[in-house]
């Protein structure tokens, strides 16, 4: 509720070049730009253009979602089998989204999105893992910034005080100086993030090649091999990083050999 996610400053930013172009001019331009850029993955992050691209010829609403997908619905084309297909009939992870979204169409962009990831990503994701993490070794991380009173407090604060110049948490910093070092204060988000591009070239890759990769994996029931295989050796060349998908497929094959396989 104090807006620390870097996509949150993207989101203003792009919410503001939304503005200024109708989106008669700006959905067909920026959508072209996008197809046409490269997704450049060996690039500095400020050349990697493609997101923000493809958010600005989209609604606010869709353009969030694409920002916290990891599949694009390009990507999802591609990997899908015909039978997967047809048992989806059409349907959209974006609804999911939709529905939060629909409930505060009022309100400001930075708030919005606040709400739909306090309803969606931060109890489905974040929220989840870091407790079964943290309980594991008899640790609260939780308590105090998540106390429903904190949360409905910081809820009620206006945005402009939360993302300003460009820097989030800006309330919450301004709040702790004197009382936290400004070294811990000011110091860049550390997130809980592993480094997955490098494992799935290293320890991670027998495990990949013997699960997924394999001519029975569970995978194979839904998903199209050849997408699978193409997009596991571009990353084994470097030429692009799959990690976070590549980890979804091994992870998905190990649900469901355990679950669902008989």
């Amino acid at each position: 509720n104090v807006a620390g996610y870097r996509r949150y400053r993207f989101d203003v930013l792009e919410n503001r070049i939304r503005a200024r172009i109708p989106a008669s001019i700006r959905r067909p331009m920026f959508g072209c730009l996008a197809s046409a850029y490269p997704k450049a993955d060996w690039l500095p992050r400020l050349f990697r253009a493609k997101t923000l691209l493809t958010n600005l010829a989209q609604s606010p609403e869709q353009a969030y979602c694409n920002t916290m997908s990891w599949f694009s619905p390009d990507m999802k084309q591609r990997l899908y089998s015909r039978h997967l297909k047809k048992e989806l009939n059409g349907y959209e992870p974006f609804s999911v989204m939709k529905e939060y979204f629909d409930q505060c169409k009022e309100w400001v962009p930075l708030s919005r999105i606040q709400y739909v990831d306090m309803k969606t990503y931060l109890v489905d994701d974040i929220l989840t893992k870091v407790d079964r993490a943290s309980m594991a070794h008899a640790l609260e991380v939780r308590v105090p910034l998540l106390d429903h009173q904190v949360i409905e407090y910081a809820a009620a604060i206006p945005p402009r005080f939360k993302l300003a110049a460009g820097e989030g948490k800006h309330i919450f910093k301004q709040a702790l100086k004197g009382l936290v070092p400004a070294d811990i204060l000011n110091r860049p988000k550390m997130g809980f993030s592993i480094p997955l591009a490098k494992w799935l070239r290293t320890e991670l890759k027998p495990v990949f090649i013997d699960h997924v990769l394999s001519p029975h994996a569970f995978v194979n029931d839904w998903f199209e091999p050849a997408a699978m295989h193409r997009w596991w050796n571009q990353h084994q060349r470097g030429t692009r990083d799959y990690s976070y998908h590549l980890w979804a497929l091994l992870v998905l094959e190990c649900w469901g050999k355990r679950f669902v396989a008989k």
